[in-house]
């Protein structure tokens, strides 16, 4: 009977066990008059094997009872094992079709039998289900098909994917025996998709939320398309970048959309991606309202961030936006967001916080452990051109260190682009900077920093500002403009458009509010020269500071003069005759001390004497620029 019911064109079918048959049968002797074959059989079957290896399907233990009539009539009920657990089978037929309606339990294992593939999905447990397979026996393909609701089976999928053992999920699954490949499809929840596969999987698609996408017969991947809520990037990939669901073959992604993507701590809305993998190389392309550009994550190597548009969401409560406020009540980026960080090459064309452009950002990002450093930093934004700097975020202490130095255009456009008054003009200045402050790379603010900075600057001018300017609070202690005009003297003449300036020279050490100048800044001007030591504390804004001005002699003369000829009229009148022969020698006596405090907001400058150019020894700030754990060298910094 089995060699009956077998398919032409699927021999094979194997089967071993017990059977008692009675029937009629028919055989035709001579063919010019005999009726034709004819058999007509009743049949009992007791632990019976069947085997349909075209099928990938074995039922064993078969017990029932049937009957059988050509062409291919073959009808009954069977109780047997299938997957090794007690299965139902029922044998009915139709002109076209013979089937059979199978009920059982399987396992993952089972499925990945059935599909003659390795495991894919990280799926456990038992369920049950109800299946057909409909074998073809004139025109038509031959095929299985099999649905559940999967209750009993755990589905470790991200997301809207993922399924608990007591939860039902309708499914099913339909493979066609097609003559040079099968073909499966399947309904998962929201999704549907197809594979074709012959020796292993050649091509194949998944629509998620929507039918899966048209692909060429020549493609060799998997295409995904569709709509998803929401998909959250730590429950696909992992911190070493390793992929929750391992797919058989290349694989592209067709303009999926994702309404909410989540990175860390940041969220993306209505998100379109696109991407592939070819080989061992993964790259993206994102498109949203917040971000444009594209993600590359070798196989080896870092990962590559290449973004022509970046906008993050801010708080102005909680983000510092000058740097005389203090630190933000809370720091937005917690340590285990830098534990996650993965090796990477950033490049950010644009980048804004909220509405407010932000500049260009270059950064390679090198886990260590219980660091993680930020390398070849560079920037460009509101003015402020970052180099050859190097950023460390100490993970197990939680602060941050920042070796480099940055170059800004005039700062009278500058400053206004850090809500700052345009106190000053240069033509050139730069900062050279080593310093530190507490938590993450972004939490950096002037009142809790700590190192040293150096300021130069050339070919300039200080520009009086109004006291309430929020520019003032910082940059007031260069406002030379305002603190002459608080000198008993007259230099009217030198600060009618503000101080003019050829050099600035400045060392500043910082702790936590405190700034001082382990050595005087210097300005040097057509007008004057200045010196000014001392401290600020900038939590109060109280100055403590002392200031030697020096004067062209021509415009000094009065100073000494008048100071002589208070003390003696005759050589005071000597001095007025020989000045031009005596210039050089009688410099020194064009120098004035003052003593500066006050606040930065309202300086008090107080004329100390003539002729000291003698300052006291500055107590330099006790903290180290670098944390002490965690030390930047010489030779790292120009890494």
């Amino acid at each position: 009977a089995i060699g009956y019911v077998t398919p032409a064109d699927k021999p094979g079918w194997q089967g071993a066990g017990l059977v008692r048959m009675r029937g009629d049968l028919v055989i035709p002797i001579q063919s010019e008059t005999a009726p034709s074959l004819q058999v007509d059989l009743d049949f009992d079957v007791e632990n019976m094997t069947l085997a349909m290896p075209d099928y990938r399907l074995v039922t064993r233990e078969l017990t029932g009872q049937g009957q059988f009539e050509l062409p291919h009539h073959l009808t009954g009920q069977f109780e047997g094992k299938i997957f090794g657990r007690p299965a139902s089978v029922r044998a009915h037929y139709n002109d076209n079709w013979l089937k059979f309606d199978i009920t059982g339990v399987a396992a993952p294992a089972d499925v990945y039998a059935l599909l003659d593939t390795q495991d894919q999905v990280p799926i456990a447990g038992e369920f049950e289900f109800d299946s057909q397979l409909s074998i073809a026996m004139q025109e038509g393909v031959t095929n299985l098909f099999v649905e559940t609701d999967l209750r009993g089976l755990a589905v470790d999928l991200p997301g809207e994917f993922s399924k608990a053992v007591e939860d039902e999920a309708k499914t099913d699954l339909n493979v066609q025996f097609l003559a040079d490949y099968s073909s499966v499809s399947w309904r998962y929840k929201n999704a549907t998709g197809w594979v074709h596969y012959g020796d292993g999987i050649e091509r194949g698609a998944l629509g998620v939320g929507e039918p899966p996408p048209m692909t060429a017969q020549d493609q060799r991947a998997i295409i995904i398309a569709g709509r998803m809520p929401k998909v959250v990037l730590s429950d696909w990939v992992s911190g070493q970048g390793d992929s929750a669901v391992a797919l058989p073959l290349d694989w592209t992604i067709t303009d999926l959309r994702v309404d909410q993507f989540v990175i860390d701590e940041m969220i993306i809305d209505d998100l379109s991606l696109s991407g592939s993998q070819q080989a061992d190389v993964v790259s993206f392309k994102l498109d949203a309202p917040t971000v444009r550009g594209a993600v590359t994550i070798p196989s080896k190597g870092p990962l590559e961030l290449n973004l022509d548009y970046l906008e993050i969401a801010v708080d102005a409560d909680s983000v510092a936006t000058q740097l005389d406020i203090g630190a933000p009540k809370e720091d937005p980026i917690s340590p285990e967001v830098g534990r996650n960080l993965p090796a990477a090459q950033v490049n950010i064309a644009q980048l804004n916080l909220g509405d407010e452009p932000f500049g260009a950002w270059r950064f390679v990002i090198e886990p260590q452990g219980d660091a993680v450093a930020f390398s070849d930093f560079a920037a460009d934004v509101n003015g402020v051109h970052i180099k050859d700097s190097r950023v460390l975020w100490d993970l197990e202490q939680n602060n941050t260190s920042f070796v480099g130095s940055l170059t800004l255009d005039d700062m009278s456009e500058t400053l206004p682009k850090w809500d700052y008054a345009p106190s000053l003009s240069t033509k050139t200045a730069n900062v050279s900077a080593n310093i530190g402050w507490a938590g993450s790379p972004v939490n950096v603010n002037m009142l809790g920093a700590y190192g040293e900075l150096s300021f130069q600057a050339r070919d300039g001018r200080f520009i009086e500002v109004e006291s309430g300017n929020s520019g003032l609070r910082i940059l007031s202690l260069l406002n030379f403009t305002k603190v002459a005009k608080r000198i008993s003297f007259d230099f009217s003449d030198v600060v009618g458009d503000g101080l003019s300036f050829e050099k600035i020279n400045a060392q500043v050490n910082l702790n936590r509010g405190d700034l001082r100048f382990p050595q005087p800044m210097i300005v040097e001007s057509s007008s004057g020269n200045f010196q000014v030591g001392g401290h600020v504390d900038l939590r109060s804004g109280t100055l403590d500071n002392e200031m030697i001005v020096t004067l062209p002699v021509s415009k000094s003369l009065p100073w000494y003069g008048v100071y002589l000829a208070l003390a003696n009229p005759l050589a005071g009148l000597g001095v007025v005759v020989g000045e031009r022969v005596l210039r050089k020698p009688i410099e020194q006596f064009s120098t004035a001390k003052f003593e500066v405090t006050g606040t930065l907001n309202d300086p008090k400058v107080k004329f100390v004497s003539l002729w000291d150019q003698s300052m006291k020894d500055p107590e330099l700030a006790g903290q180290p620029a670098v944390p002490e754990e965690k030390p930047i060298t010489e030779d790292e910094q120009v890494k």
